[in-house]
Formats: structure tokens, sequence, C-alpha cells
């Protein structure tokens, strides 16, 4: 009977012990993912970083992205085997200047904030691979930028960039570029050698030129040059022939050259709005063309080889200046193929 009453005492403090250890317990370890290397904390409405997150010192990933956090504490420099930091979408004014100290730190992103300088400490984080500082307040870029020599993808788009500096162009390993929707007027000619990018995305600026160093890029798979204003194309432009998807709309190109027809892997190639009167015949060469917007332009008339674009499903053709024998003569070359006038 005794042993009994004895083992019941024991259950009794055993359950008494786990239910005030667990709250505490599930707080915490609800923090760390499976792997036990990273912490989310997205979308949790969060003012501050949690005191409780500086306790994991070697996670990899740390997660506060779509919070209210004004600003990074001090404390995050204590997270040194730190390699991904996502602050995005909060309400930071700057970044604590600790940060450089992360030097582990391999992707960060304080893009969708406030920021209106370029903290000059990110250039000492010599390992850094993507970064991106995209919808904030920037009015520059440092102008010894191109320290950070390993970044593969960059994104400055949507701030009030106005040029780029010359030191920008040393970042040769660069995959993706995004610097769209900025008020960029001049493309350097020294574009320096980007022979990695496969993605470049330049819309929405002021640009009136492109220069002929961009043709270099022969890795290029995705190029976004709409909404500038632009009247020609560079010298070379078919030599981009890796590119899968071209957007050129709402510029002022009154012609495309004939080299066009050497983009033989586009699949997307997007003109509307601009002020083309005619198509060179090498368009037909696009075989593996699905969708071609020519909207909005001022054509009457297209080659006979646009039959030979047998996989395209859709042409947009609409807010031109087609007759109606034209527009037979087109629906007629290319049954397949959803033609809107």
């Amino acid at each position: 009977m005794k042993l009994l009453c004895l083992n019941l005492i024991v259950l009794l403090c055993m359950f008494s012990t786990a239910l005030l250890a667990s709250p505490a317990q599930s707080k915490d370890e609800g923090l760390l993912d499976s792997t036990r290397t990273r912490i989310n904390l997205s979308e949790k409405k969060l003012q501050k970083i949690p005191k409780r997150v500086f306790k994991y010192k070697e996670i990899k990933g740390l997660d506060l992205s779509r919070n209210e956090i004004s600003e990074t504490p001090k404390a995050l420099k204590t997270l040194k085997d730190l390699e991904e930091l996502n602050l995005k979408y909060n309400q930071l004014t700057q970044i604590a200047p600790e940060i450089w100290q992360l030097s582990n730190l391999k992707i960060l992103d304080v893009g969708g904030n406030q920021i209106k300088i370029f903290p000059s400490e990110l250039l000492q984080l010599s390992h850094l691979k993507e970064l991106n500082v995209a919808e904030n307040q920037l009015l520059s870029l440092p102008s010894d930028i191109g320290r950070l020599k390993e970044l593969r993808s960059f994104a400055a788009s949507s701030n009030q960039l106005t040029e780029i500096p010359e030191s920008f162009w040393g970042l040769t390993n660069l995959e993706e570029l995004q610097i769209w929707d900025n008020q960029l007027s001049i493309w350097p000619e020294s574009l320096g050698n980007f022979s990695k990018l496969t993605a470049l995305g330049l819309s929405n600026n002021q640009i009136t030129k492109l220069p002929d160093a961009l043709t270099s890029f022969d890795s290029l798979r995705y190029l976004n040059l709409c909404q500038n204003q632009l009247t020609e194309l560079p010298k070379g432009f078919g030599q981009l022939t890796q590119l899968d998807w071209l957007e050129l709309w709402d510029n002022q190109l009154s012609t495309l050259p004939p080299e066009i027809g050497a983009l033989r892997q586009l699949t997307f190639l997007h003109l509307s709005k601009n002020h083309l009167s005619s198509i060179p015949a090498e368009i037909g060469q696009l075989t593996k063309l699905k969708l071609l917007f020519l909207n909005e332009n001022q054509l009457s008339t297209l080659p006979q080889s646009i039959e030979k674009l047998t996989n395209l499903s859709l042409l947009d053709l609409r807010e031109n200046r087609f007759s109606p024998e034209e527009q037979t003569r087109i629906k007629l070359l290319m049954p397949w193929c959803d033609v809107e006038f």
C-alpha cells in the first residue's frame, strides 16, 4: 500500500512539473523550425524583436518579415552564425550599424521599409550573395558598392535612384539585377562584364539610350526595359541569343532592327505602346514565341512570315491601323492563334 501511494505521489509531482514547464517550453520551442536552425516570426504584428530570439546563438536563418518593427537592436550582432536575415515589410528607417558584425550573412532582405540611406557598414559583409533594398526611399547607392564581390542577386527597385555608381560594374558575379521604378536617365557605357547575368529589370525609369555593351550579356534570359524613353535598340542586340522573355512596351520605338530574328529562344515579346509602323520579316524566325503583344502601335500590315509562328497562342494587335481585309488575311495566315484586333 505504501509503495502504491509513493508511486502516485511521484506521478503527481511529474505531472505538476510538466504543467508548469510546458507553456514556457512550447513558447520557446515553437520558435525553431524542424531543423532547429531557423526562426520564423513573420506576420506576428511584432513591434520589436523578442529578446528570447537572442538565446539561440547558433541559428542560421531569421525571418521577421511583415511586422511593425521600427528598429534593429544592437543585440542582433550576437547571432554570429546567421546566414539569412529577412526584415522585409517593416517600418525601419535605418539599420543598426552593428549588422556588419554578422560576418557569415549571405542573404539580407530589408525591402519594403522606409530606409533613406544605404548603410555603408553593409559593404563589410563580404560573403553577401543576395541583397534586397527595394521599396525604400534611397536617393543613392554607396560609391564603393563594388566591394560586395560575392553578390549574385541585387534588388533596388522602387527607390529614388538617379544614377548607378561606377564601382557597381565590378560586381561581375551578378546573376539577377532589378533596378526598376527609379529615376535613372543615363545607363553608363562602362557596364562591365556581366557575363553571368540572367535577369535584368530596368523598367519604369527615364532611360533614353542603351549602351552597346548590353549586347555582351550573353547569358541573359529575362530583360525588362518597358516604360522608358528608348527610341532605338543598341547595335548587336541580336547577340542576346539566350533571351526567353523581352519587354519593351511603353517606349518610343519607331522601328525594330532585322536582327530581332536572331533571338530565337524568345517565348514572350511585349512591344505595345510604341510608334512601330512596320515589323521586319525576320519576326518569322522567332518560332518559339507563345505570346506577342503589338497593340497600341501604328501598324497597318504584318509580314507574310508570321505564318511561321506556329507556337504562338496569342497575338494582340488592338489599337493599330489594320483594314478589315488585312485583319482577315492575318487570321487566315495563323488559324491556330488567338488574334485580337
